[in-house]
């Protein structure tokens, strides 16, 4: 799975974990002011991930993120959303609880293969 949603016991919707979000987690934090790594030879860019995975839990990666919509947002946003805003998934909530969720491969399959 490309991104998960984390929820409570309630489902209460709390932030969305990615494979972005897990690459983002392992890779020092001045990387993203680099244009390239070609120079970078012998960093393991999970070295961090893999010495905490132990004790690591969701929410020391979970990140709030946009990546919700009401059910009232229309097909315009949500393929906005999709498209544009390059979300891989867009997780659906009502009060705040996770009630479903719709993404790129989804939607193309009802819109194709209604």
């Amino acid at each position: 799975l490309d991104a998960v949603p984390v929820v409570d016991e309630n489902h209460f919707y709390k932030g969305v974990i990615s494979c972005f979000d897990i690459f983002n987690y392992s890779i020092p934090d001045f990387f993203n002011q680099l244009q390239t790594v070609s120079f970078v030879r012998h960093l393991d860019p999970f070295e961090k991930y893999f010495s905490m995975k132990h004790g690591l839990m969701a929410k020391d990666i979970v990140v709030s993120g946009d990546y919700v919509i009401s059910q009232k947002d229309t097909l315009m946003e949500i393929i906005f959303q999709l498209s544009v805003k390059n979300k891989v998934k867009l997780f659906v909530l009502e009060d705040d609880r996770l009630v479903g969720e719709i993404d790129r491969f989804s939607l193309i399959d009802k819109i194709l293969f209604f």
